[in-house]
């Protein structure tokens, strides 16, 4: 029977959704949250260590009553499906360790009995009667212990470093990422981000079990309704000409807006906070391949979007968006399902997926012009489209209007 690895779980960002520093730190007022935070940034743009980030922290904490600490504790909510992973992780023989460089060990070490892991460790706090003293220590208090722990455990278990699995999402644990023989982010910072073998984003831990398990499988059909969903926010601009025929500088306004929010989402997700309705819509949209950078699309298509508005008649308008919003949404859907010839020069795209982009663009073309003269306009938004270009969301539209502008003069 091949022997089951040793893998390590983070607590802070990985199980727990947020951050129990920041959760407990909230219990002591605005100004004890604000400075909380504050610091937390710093640690995470490595800024501060550890050993600083901590002592400082529980300094503020000082007079913080046992209670106080339990009732946050409890009140932690957990990432989704955490105990179904622990359970189908220990069922195939892997051991399981929730480490904290943060959290008390002993409520660490009550999360483990709870959620069925092996062993659970945190840091060592100082308490004067039934209140923190302000004091912190131990070994995972320190910047190599983590990496020290982990070592001495896999030792006692006769485990090298290639079976071991790193699951975390801050710098502290970069150092035993390194050495693991499979590291996962979790909804990770941006130095983890780049870093880790594989990434998890979203509120649903089930998907690293393809990692470790399954070398991360594709699900097609849950790849395809993930384009699905892509393509059901791409579909929004269609409605950007109509708004902008009721009050067309407002409109132009909300997408600037929407560029700029977008724009903070993504810095955010980047380095594992989700921004609320934009960074999970992101989450459910954005490709495997596509976690580790900052995601262009939306930004494009909204500056396309714009362009055209500025640039073009209202009629014309109304068309190229209608083309970049519905005959590229036809064109993915439609290459995803019936995927067969790729394109001679741009093996990326199928033969279907064009046809179904110039169908498309066709019909949109027919709004303002003669189905002759609907020709030329959808064969140009086609070509365009089928370029192994990075992104065609401005191309496209402003491509496919000056040759319609020529035909409606």
């Amino acid at each position: 029977m091949q022997k089951g690895k040793f893998i390590v779980f983070d607590l802070d960002g990985v199980i727990f959704r947020d951050q129990y520093l920041l959760r407990l730190s909230s219990q002591r007022g605005l100004l004890s949250y604000l400075r909380t935070y504050y610091l937390c940034i710093l640690f995470d743009l490595g800024r501060l260590t550890i050993e600083r980030l901590l002592e400082e922290v529980y300094k503020d904490f000082k007079g913080t009553s046992l209670n106080t600490l339990w009732e946050v504790y409890k009140e932690m909510h957990l990432i989704g499906g955490i105990e179904e992973v622990i359970q189908a992780l220990r069922s195939k023989g892997h051991t399981i360790a929730i480490i904290s460089s943060g959290v008390p060990d002993f409520l660490v070490r009550d999360l483990a009995l709870e959620l069925g892991a092996d062993m659970g460790f945190g840091i060592d706090i100082g308490f004067l009667d039934d209140s923190l003293s302000g004091t912190v220590g131990g070994e995972l208090s320190t910047f190599t212990g983590k990496e020290s722990l982990i070592k001495e455990l896999a030792r006692q278990r006769d485990v090298e470093w290639k079976e071991v699995v790193v699951i975390a999402d801050d710098p502290n644990n970069l150092s035993i990422m390194e050495k693991a023989g499979l590291s996962i982010g979790v909804n990770a910072s941006f130095l983890v981000r780049k870093k880790a073998d594989c990434l998890v984003d979203g509120n649903d831990l089930r998907e690293l079990l393809n990692y470790i398990n399954g070398c991360g499988e594709v699900n097609q059909g849950k790849e395809f309704l993930q384009e699905v969903r892509r393509k059901l926010v791409h579909v929004w601009a269609g409605a950007m000409p109509f708004l902008a025929n009721i009050a067309f500088f407002p409109t132009i306004n909300f997408l600037v807006l929407l560029v700029v929010l977008y724009t903070l989402s993504e810095v955010g997700r980047l380095n594992g906070r989700l921004v609320p309705l934009l960074g999970p819509i992101t989450v459910a949209c954005i490709r495997k391949g596509e976690r580790r950078g900052f995601i262009t699309g939306p930004i494009t298509m909204a500056i396309g979007v714009i362009m055209s508005l500025l640039l073009f008649p209202a009629q014309v308008a109304l068309v190229v968006i209608w083309i970049l919003a519905f005959a590229d949404t036809a064109a993915t859907l439609i290459g995803k399902t019936w995927k067969g010839r790729p394109l001679p020069y741009n093996r990326s795209k199928s033969v279907m997926g064009s046809l179904a982009f110039f169908l498309v663009a066709y019909l949109c073309s027919l709004l303002c012009l003669s189905p002759i003269s609907a020709l030329p306009v959808a064969l140009t938004a086609s070509f365009l489209e089928s370029l192994p270009l990075k992104d065609d969301n401005i191309s496209t539209p402003l491509g496919s209007g000056v040759v319609l502008m020529f035909f409606t003069g």
